[in-house]
């Protein structure tokens, strides 16, 4: 009894196809945790009435940066209330680094 190689093909291929969905909403779901445990952090930051704003925002701007896809891409700024903190990777003239995106 021979195995006829084109009947496996179709198999094959959704075999392929499964496996790059499952790659797929497994990267989809490590993005998704990776903003919400930024959300529930930034929620114990606020919720800690023993933390100064300044150490709030400077604390919250690292963890918005990691939640991003490309966290070592990011830098960014908060300003509140004519405050601003920034992102380490910020410049002391508030400006990003061209190579990066900003939020």
């Amino acid at each position: 009894m021979s195995t006829d190689s084109a009947s496996l093909s179709p198999i094959s291929h959704k075999a392929k196809k499964a496996e790059n969905d499952l790659k797929k909403y497994a990267r989809d779901l490590t993005e998704r945790n990776k903003e919400l445990n930024c959300l529930y952090s930034i929620s114990r930051l606020i919720s800690d009435s023993d933390l100064s704003m300044d150490d709030i925002m400077t604390q919250a701007i690292q963890f918005l940066a990691d939640a991003f896809q490309y966290p070592d891409h990011i830098c960014g700024r908060i300003t509140l209330s004519g405050k601003k903190i920034c992102h380490p990777r910020v410049s002391n003239n508030g400006t990003a680094p061209v190579s990066g995106d900003s939020f």
